[in-house]
């Protein structure tokens, strides 16, 4: 339990928000982590605004780590290229949690742990230390994308729209 303490306070280090609040709250950087966490879990586990505290967890940060990938100028073009890849499936996963909430109260009343299970393989999607996104990526997205073939061509542009085109 120590050396998780020890690894959580140099991860939160890194973050001048965090240094912030833990100076003017004089609540270190971990406690204020846990219990965000233990407040999120709590929430999610007891069913008060399960998919507004889910989606806010699962959406805010990624999108604004997401902008700051794709338009920080400073990192190399292999690193670049990954983080796109990596935050590309963390949005094709998203996506696909997303498109199931259509059956938002079948899958509640089969399983009704649903929004935990999303914020954890979500969290393990967007977290640098796991990499579950490059995991998905590299066990099934990659094969789907490069095995696919390419668009065809489009169609050539039908007579009625070329004569359209040319009186302009």
């Amino acid at each position: 339990m120590a050396e998780f303490l020890t690894t959580l306070k140099d991860s939160l280090g890194q973050y001048e928000g965090l240094k912030t609040l833990e100076a003017k709250t004089k609540i270190s950087k971990e406690q204020i982590c846990l219990g965000l966490v233990a407040f999120v879990f709590v929430v999610v586990f007891l069913g008060f605004g399960m998919p507004l505290v889910c989606n806010l967890v699962c959406f805010v940060p990624p999108a604004a780590i997401s902008l700051t990938a794709f338009l920080d100028k400073s990192v190399s073009s292999a690193e670049q290229q990954f983080l796109k890849a990596n935050w590309m499936t963390y949005w094709v996963v998203f996506g696909l949690f997303t498109a199931l909430e259509t059956f938002r109260a079948a899958i509640l009343y089969v399983f009704p742990y649903y929004y935990a299970f999303k914020v954890a393989v979500l969290v393990w999607c967007m977290s640098p230390t796991w990499r579950g996104a490059a995991f998905i990526y590299d066990h099934g997205l990659k094969d789907l994308v490069t095995n696919k073939q390419p668009l065809p061509p489009p169609p050539p542009p039908s007579s009625s729209s070329a004569k359209a085109a040319k009186k302009e």
